[in-house]
C-alpha cells in the first residue's frame, strides 16, 4: 500500500454529511443488504445522534466500497469515515456508525416510532 491509504485528508472532494446522504440514497435504490439509519444514539454519546448502516459487517463494508467505486469524488472522504467509525452490536446485526457527522434525514428513515 501506498502512504495515501494512511493521510488524513484535509480537503476531501465530498464533505462527510454529503457524502453519507448519498450512500443513503444509493443504498435505498441498490440491492445491498444494509439499511440507513438517521437517528442512532451509540454508546457515550450521551444522546446525540449520527447516521449509521445496518446488517452484517461483510455486508456494510461491501456496500461502503461500492459506493466509494461508483462515486470516485468521495473515495477519500469514505475512507476517512471508515477510519473514524464505531461499531454496536444489535443483536444478529451490527450497526457502523459515525458520530462525527451530524446527519439529519430527508423524512425517509425506516425505523418506526412507537
Amino acid at each position: 500500500m501506498t502512504g495515501k491509504a494512511y493521510r488524513r485528508v484535509k480537503n476531501p472532494a465530498v464533505s462527510p454529511r454529503d457524502a453519507l446522504k448519498r450512500l443513503a440514497a444509493w443504498l435505498r435504490e441498490s440491492d445491498a443488504r444494509v439499511e440507513p439509519r438517521f437517528q442512532y444514539s451509540g454508546r457515550f454519546m450521551f444522546g446525540s445522534k449520527c447516521f449509521g448502516l445496518v446488517g452484517a459487517i461483510a455486508d456494510i463494508q461491501t456496500a461502503l466500497m461500492n459506493f466509494a467505486a461508483d462515486h470516485p469524488d468521495t473515495d477519500d472522504t469514505i475512507r476517512q469515515l471508515v477510519k473514524e467509525q464505531r461499531v454496536d452490536n444489535l443483536g444478529l446485526d451490527k450497526i457502523v456508525y459515525f458520530p462525527s457527522v451530524d446527519i439529519e434525514d430527508d423524512g425517509e428513515d425506516d425505523e418506526e416510532a412507537d
